[in-house]
C-alpha cells in the first residue's frame, strides 16, 4: 500500500506488491533532497549577485517559491495519506515550474548571467521531472488498489448473496408456480383462499360428494 500510517510509512508498489520505493521520513525522498540543494543555489545567487540584492522583490519571490517547492513535499508526507500526497506534490510541482518562470524573467531582465540561469534552470527542471515521476508512481498504485478493493467487494457480494441462497433454486425459479399466482395486484402476498369453500358453517369440511 502507498500510505501506511500505523508504521509511519509512504511506499510505492509494484503490481506484484513488491516496494519500488518507501518513505519513513521525508528526507529520504529524492525529489525533495533535489529540492533542497536547488533552495540553496538560489539562495545563494540572490544573495549574492548585485541585481538581484538591488531586486529585493524578486530576490524574495525565487527563494519563497524554491522553499515552497521543498516544504510541500515534506507537509504531504506527514499527512501519512495518499491522495493528500498527491496533491501535495502538484503543488510542489507547481512552484518548480514558478522558479523556472522566475529565472527566465531574471535573465530576461539581465539579473542573472547566463551561465547561472542556465544552472539553474537545469536544476530546477530535474526537480519538475522527479515530482513527476513520484505523482505518475503514485497515480498508478492508487488506481490499482482500487481496481483490487473493487473486485474484492465484487467477490465477496457474490459470496454472501450465494450463502443467502444455499445454491438452491427458489420454488418460483423451479418453475413451480408464476409470478401472477402468488402476487396478484403487485401486493407482494399470496392469495387466501375462501374458507367458505372448504368448511361449511358447522364446521364440516364440505366433500365434492356431499
Amino acid at each position: 500500500m502507498l500510505c501506511d500510517e500505523d508504521e509511519g510509512e509512504i511506499g510505492v508498489e509494484t503490481a506484484s506488491g513488491k516496494a519500488v520505493m518507501a518513505f519513513k521520513r521525508f528526507e529520504d525522498i529524492l525529489a525533495w533532497q533535489q529540492a533542497r540543494t536547488l533552495t540553496g543555489e538560489i539562495f545563494a545567487v540572490t544573495n549574492t549577485l548585485d541585481e538581484l540584492k538591488a531586486d529585493r522583490a524578486m530576490a524574495e519571490k525565487l527563494q519563497s517559491a524554491a522553499i515552497s517547492v521543498m516544504s510541500k513535499i515534506s507537509y504531504g508526507f506527514a499527512t501519512k495519506h495518499t491522495p493528500r500526497f498527491i496533491d501535495n506534490l502538484y503543488e510542489s510541482l507547481g512552484y518548480a515550474c514558478e522558479v523556472r518562470t522566475l529565472l527566465y524573467v531574471c535573465g530576461d531582465q539581465e539579473k542573472i548571467p547566463r551561465r547561472v540561469f542556465e544552472r539553474l534552470s537545469q536544476m530546477a527542471q530535474i526537480c519538475v521531472r522527479m515530482i513527476r515521476e513520484l505523482i505518475t508512481l503514485c497515480e498508478k498504485q492508487v488506481k490499482s488498489r482500487k481496481e483490487t478493493n473493487e473486485k474484492q467487494q465484487t467477490s465477496k457480494n457474490k459470496a454472501v448473496k450465494s450463502d443467502d441462497r444455499d445454491g438452491t433454486p427458489s420454488f418460483i425459479e423451479a418453475g413451480g408456480i408464476a409470478h401472477s399466482d402468488i402476487l396478484p395486484g403487485g401486493t407482494g402476498e399470496l392469495e387466501r383462499p375462501d374458507m367458505a369453500d372448504i368448511y361449511d358453517y358447522e364446521g364440516r369440511q364440505n366433500s365434492p360428494d356431499a
